[in-house]
């Protein structure tokens, strides 16, 4: 029985690193594509995309900001959310959520795994 848990919790480990992976490649797409004209449609200026580091911030900023009007209010992003097409906001969306659920779901494998003696 355990080593079926075990091969459960290794491959819910395995599933978590391959989405966190693609989210920082789905990010770094979107960095290429759509985060400059974002960037400038809530800022006016393009600081986050210069780096990859911020890039992927953003991406979870702008989701966040897009996902939840509380968010973005909270950012003082709501006024300028209306704005950007709502083509764009479901791929930062896809990302924010990519994020958090493969983040997720690393983080629970793992600690089933230190409990798993």
């Amino acid at each position: 029985m355990n080593d079926l848990v075990a091969i459960i919790i290794i491959s819910c480990w395995l599933l978590g690193v391959l989405g966190t992976l693609s989210f920082v490649f789905y990010g770094l797409y979107l960095r290429k594509t759509v985060l400059h004209e974002v960037e400038l449609m809530f800022r006016g200026y393009d600081i986050m995309s210069s780096q990859v580091y911020f890039s992927l911030l953003a991406c979870i900023q702008y989701g966040g900001a897009f996902t939840s009007r509380f968010l973005a209010k909270r950012s003082k992003m709501l006024e300028a959310r209306e704005r950007v097409p709502v083509y764009i906001q479901k791929k930062f969306i896809f990302a924010f959520w990519l994020f958090f659920i493969s983040g997720f779901i690393f983080f629970i494998s793992g600690y089933f795994a230190s409990k798993l003696n």
